[in-house]
This record gives C-alpha cells, structure tokens and sequence, in this order.
C-alpha cells in the first residue's frame, strides 16, 4: 500500500489487512409530476464512492504503535493518491472516518479507515497531426481530458468536435479556440478548468459548452485545421 508514493509499511510499519471495495454513489434527477402521462427520466450520476480500508500497526511499544497510527492516519485528512495491494486502479481519496481496535497493547494495533473518492487507472495519452484522432478510454465513467494544441501557423480560431457534449441530449457541442499563435501550445484542462496559451490565462478566448470529457470506450476527436493536438486522460471507474 502506497500513499502519495510512500510505502506505508517501510515508513510507518503499517501493512494493508483488508478493503472493502464499494461502487460509487448515484444520484438521479428523475421524475414523475404530478397529472404528466409519463416520467421525466435523465441519465444518473455517479458521485464518491467510499471504502473501508484496514490496517495493521506494529511497534515494540504502545506508545510506538500510537505515535505511528496518528502520524499516518493525519496524512490522509487531506486528498491523497493511494494504491492498494491486490487493486490494479488507482485511488483520490480522503479520510471520513477511522476507527481502532487494540489487538495486543504492547505489539500490534488495528484501524479500519474509510476513504471517499474517486477511482481511477493510468494515464491514457495520444498525440497525432491528424485532423480526426480516436481516443479509447478504457473507463467506466465520462472521464475528463486534458487536450493540447500547438499550432503551426497563425489562425483565426480553431474549432475541436468530439470533447463536449449536452449531458442529457448527448449532442455534441464544439470547442472554439480564438487567435492562435504560430508555435504557442495551448492547453484546456478538463480536471483543473484552466485555459492557457504559452503558460498565459486564454480562457477569454474559448468558446465552450462544458470543460473536455471523454465517454466510457471509442471517442472520435476532430479539428477542422492541421494543427498538432495531444489528449490525456485518467480515466475513472465506477
């Protein structure tokens, strides 16, 4: 088990005993008013999903044993990127909740921690000059994607199909970028909602439905000029 890139066994002597793996929460605008002949029925929404990890702590003392479980456990108040032993998915995740049961007072302690977030896999990442590229995200959920664009000659905008969408139609709606600059990459984050041109806030310059996404399989990502055009995503999972 890892946390932020820390061993949590060779730094606080604490192993992974047992997950509960959960799915996600789901949340749904649905409907049926009053008199209508029919619902009013929209797709749902996956939110956090929340498990229970729990851990073993060793020490030679009860105060050792302490004093590690604390230092650990206040690490995860704040969202940590944590790998588990035995999942192949990654984990943002913050502590909700710990408990402790005192297996014997002088060698060992066990906390069972619950975690709220999200899961997530390795970064997906395709780069291409063409005017169409097709981009997999082997995810679950719509997934945000991180899209750069690096002109090779002066344009007057830009316009990218493929990234945004009317989340209860499903219709398509197209990104268009403004004064592009010869050589000057530009960047729309789908995680952060940050626009940049050559490290400078665009966001003025951009002409959006919604921050880019990539649905669950097989997405399609065009450009109607030649440009060389980067996409990267880690995409989430139910």
């Amino acid at each position: 088990m890892t946390v932020d890139g820390i061993d949590v066994k060779e730094v606080y002597g604490i192993e992974q005993w047992n997950v509960s793996p959960a799915y996600a929460s789901i949340s749904n605008e649905s409907e049926w008013t009053a008199g209508a002949a029919l619902p009013f029925m929209v797709e749902g929404t996956a939110g956090l999903k929340t498990i229970k990890v729990t851990v073993m702590v060793s020490g030679t003392s009860r105060d050792e044993i302490w004093k590690k479980a604390e230092a650990f456990v206040a690490k995860l108040l704040r969202p940590c990127q944590i790998r588990l032993d035995g999942f192949e998915h990654c984990f943002n995740m913050f502590l909700k909740n710990a408990t402790q049961t005192e297996i014997s007072l002088n060698r060992y302690h066990k906390a069972t921690l619950e975690l709220t977030g999200y899961e997530y896999g390795d970064e997906v990442q395709i780069a291409s000059s063409a005017k169409s590229i097709t981009v997999i995200n082997p995810g679950t959920l719509l997934t945000p994607a991180i899209i750069e664009i690096t002109p090779v000659i002066n344009l007057a905008s830009l316009t990218i199909t493929g990234l945004a969408r009317d989340r209860y139609t499903g219709v398509d709606k197209p990104i268009v970028i403004s004064n592009l600059i010869n050589g000057s990459k530009i960047i729309i984050n789908g995680e952060t909602g940050i626009v940049t041109q050559g490290g400078v806030n665009k966001f003025s310059e951009v002409s959006l439905w919604d921050l880019p996404a990539l649905k669950p399989g097989e997405n399609t990502v065009t450009v109607d000029k030649d440009v060389q055009m980067a996409i990267r995503l880690k995409p989430i999972y139910f």
